[in-house]
């Protein structure tokens, strides 16, 4: 990158644990009902958006017609429930392993990224996916994110910089780990149109072509696995926020924030 910052120590970790501490939101919360099996969870449409927590057994089965995307959130916790200091703490120290992973290894620097296996999948410029990372059957590694995420720093010419980890479950069908309560919330995407999927359903290689086929291999699925960010940076929503919209203004404050910080 041309430009190098200081290592995180011991002193530093309690930096960046205060720096992002007021960014785990909580969730807005009743007992869940279990199932028959006591696995109920709540889920809400993120995109678009409806406030309301409902169980996860009320999601249609069919795909959405309307829009062509929708992005579900889902959650063990109930809405009304708020995250222990326990549950803080683990979020705040997941944090900065992600912070200090990225610095040990250089991913702040977009091609260093790339170098390591991080590519962007179709058109997609700001996931980039590891592909082994994601068949490797582990889940929340911050040495071994499936996707790193990058967007344009206005602060430096738009050049691309890392802005966060994203982590997703390892199986098609597995939960995601709320490793900070009810501030870590997972989510997934269903679409109209179902997508072609590779490795146990985990990497998304494509559209279906005119005839309903695969071109690029695998089977057409309508759901992708589960998956959580985890932002490198002050988001407005948390640093677990589903959301990837960041105004110009709160990404230049955020990453200039984080410089000052660490100097990454």
């Amino acid at each position: 990158m041309g430009r190098h910052a200081r290592t995180v120590g011991f002193g530093t970790r309690a930096i960046l644990a205060l720096l992002m501490a007021f960014s785990l939101n909580g969730c807005d919360a009743s007992e869940p009902q279990p199932d028959e099996n006591g696995h109920e969870r709540y889920a809400r449409q993120y995109l678009p958006f409806d406030p309301e927590w409902v169980s996860e057994r009320m999601i249609p089965m069919a795909p959405p017609i309307s829009p062509q995307m929708v992005i579900w959130e889902v959650s063990e916790f109930g809405p009304e429930i708020v995250a222990t200091p326990e549950q803080q703490k683990a979020g705040n120290d997941f944090v900065v392993r992600c912070l200090e992973a990225a610095i040990e290894k250089g991913w702040f620097d977009r091609s260093k990224g790339m170098a390591d296996g991080f590519l962007t999948p179709g058109s997609d410029d700001r996931h980039h996916r590891n592909d082994d990372y994601v068949l490797d059957d582990i889940q929340l590694d911050p040495e071994r994110p499936e996707y790193l995420m990058y967007y344009p720093d206005p602060n430096r010419n738009g050049e691309q910089t890392l802005t966060g980890f994203m982590f997703v479950a390892d199986g098609r069908d597995k939960k995601g780990h709320q490793f900070a309560g009810p501030l870590s919330i997972w989510h997934y995407h269903k679409y109209t149109n179902a997508r072609c999927w590779t490795g146990r359903g985990l990497l998304s290689v494509g559209m279906l072509d005119d005839e309903g086929n695969c071109p690029t291999g695998g089977v057409p699925l309508h759901r992708s696995p589960e998956m959580v960010h985890v932002w490198l940076l002050d988001h407005p929503r948390g640093s677990f926020s589903t959301g990837m919209t960041l105004p110009r203004d709160v990404l230049r404050a955020g990453l200039a924030k984080r410089w000052a910080a660490i100097g990454y």
